[in-house]
């Protein structure tokens, strides 16, 4: 991510958005070519599996569903309208979030990826969903490069950590049998938040202008932090690795 945002601009000015996506294409299809390597894990035993609408209706996977669709959302904002914004308010690069962004993101997971399991997953969840809010809100009132340094900054920090959290908790409570049915969903409603976000934000950008655009998307990230810690108090707990079919263990303390 980091290097295509830089690449990108150079690619544009190289030759438009053709080149850019033709690059993209093509890095595309090799890491097509190199999934085809990875070997396919075994089978999970135990019950069988109950499909995909049973995976969506496991109460205590349910504040992870919404979290993440909120999330993803919030997200999109940067994700698809960050080029247009820098266009409209010539600040700075796109590559100037997307290069901070990466680069912490990436940074956070490898010098300090055990930190949600040392303070608690939802704990280090907290932190980042607001992160992602703050740099959002940033945006709002961006009017020199070095906002969207720090902007990219702290949305990478809050990225970095909370699709990787609210990921392994899916992993962790879902059923065996039924995980790859709960990643699949989990996955989608990333993709359909991206997919709500984008028509949303682009309204509220066009009829409202980017700053309630972007603020509206840092209050959504809060708001998903807000369900998930209410939601998940009352349909379940941090979980540990979970027998097939079996009940979903307590949270511990901490």
């Amino acid at each position: 991510m980091a290097v295509s945002g830089i690449v990108g601009d150079g690619l544009v000015g190289l030759g438009g958005y053709p080149l850019v996506l033709a690059a993209g294409a093509a890095t595309a299809g090799a890491s097509l070519l190199l999934s085809l390597l990875v070997p396919e894990p075994p089978r999970a035993v135990g019950a069988a599996p109950r499909g995909l609408w049973a995976a969506a209706r496991e109460p205590h996977l349910f504040a992870l569903w919404v979290a993440g669709l909120l999330f993803a959302t919030a997200i999109s904002a940067y994700f698809i309208l960050l080029k247009t914004f820098v266009e409209h308010h010539p600040i700075g690069k796109i590559g100037d979030f997307f290069g901070v962004y990466a680069v912490v993101a990436s940074a956070l997971r490898v010098g300090l990826g055990s930190l949600p399991e040392r303070l608690g997953p939802k704990r280090v969840a907290a932190f980042a969903m607001t992160a992602v809010a703050c740099g959002l809100f940033l945006l709002a009132s961006a009017d020199a490069r070095w906002h969207l340094f720090l902007a990219g900054g702290l949305a990478g920090a809050g990225h970095g950590y909370t699709f990787p959290i609210l990921l392994g908790l899916v992993v962790t409570r879902a059923r065996a049998t039924e995980r790859g049915a709960a990643l699949t969903l989990f996955t989608a409603l990333f993709d359909g938040g991206t997919v709500v976000g984008g028509f949303v934000f682009g309204w509220l950008a066009e009829h409202a202008g980017y700053p309630p655009m972007f603020a509206t998307a840092g209050v959504l990230a809060l708001v998903g932090l807000v369900l998930l810690l209410a939601l998940d108090r009352r349909h379940g707990r941090e979980a540990g690795p979970r027998r097939p079919g079996g009940p979903v263990p307590d949270e511990r303390p901490g």
